[in-house]
């Protein structure tokens, strides 16, 4: 096996362990600098408000803690940084920026490829967490509506009949009606 393989398979299962665990960004950006020429960087994540918001960085990275402007649609490479977007489809997952490395082509082809598989497994996590809350939603509605029956049937047993049909509405009638419109 080549080193190039060897290095992206070692690659590949340190991210998949991302996917057996929760994402977090230490864990995303350690796999990235251990596993590429990179030594430096920082990872930016979009939040429920659809800001991208650092949520791991390097010691020596300067980076603010909101991303201001939109994400690349496709990898920067630059000559001291390489801003590499995390998309799963069309959805922008978050940023990961990367520097202090000599990088070649092959290693931005592997940064690309594990980007991917990165923003799939941040994707999956979300959608599962939107999935087990949407289920906790209708857990909770369905227990309210089912004290709502037991209220109402609590109130039902309450109830007497006979006093339901008191005279009350026959006797509105009679005093509303001119004399004689109701046949003794």
């Amino acid at each position: 096996m080549s080193p190039m393989v060897r290095r992206f398979a070692e690659f590949i299962h340190d991210l998949q362990q991302l996917e057996r665990t929760v994402a977090h960004g230490d864990g995303i950006l350690d796999a990235f600098t251990r596993h590429t020429p990179f030594e430096e960087g920082a990872v930016y994540l979009r939040d429920r408000d659809a800001h991208l918001r650092l949520v791991a960085k390097s010691p020596k990275f300067v980076a603010p803690e909101i991303l201001d402007r939109d994400p690349p649609a496709e990898l920067l490479a630059g000559t001291d940084r390489v801003l590499v977007p995390l998309r799963n489809g069309r959805e922008h997952v978050g940023v990961l920026a990367l520097t202090g490395g000599d990088y070649s082509e092959e290693d931005l082809e592997v940064l690309r490829t594990a980007a991917a598989f990165v923003a799939t497994v941040i994707s999956n996590q979300r959608l599962s967490q939107e999935a087990r809350e949407g289920d906790f939603q209708l857990k909770y509605r369905l227990w309210e509506l089912e004290s709502l029956y037991d209220i109402g049937l609590s109130i039902a047993g309450t109830l007497n009949i006979d006093e339901l049909r008191s005279p009350l509405p026959y006797d509105l009638a009679d005093q509303r009606a001119p004399r004689g419109a109701f046949p003794p």
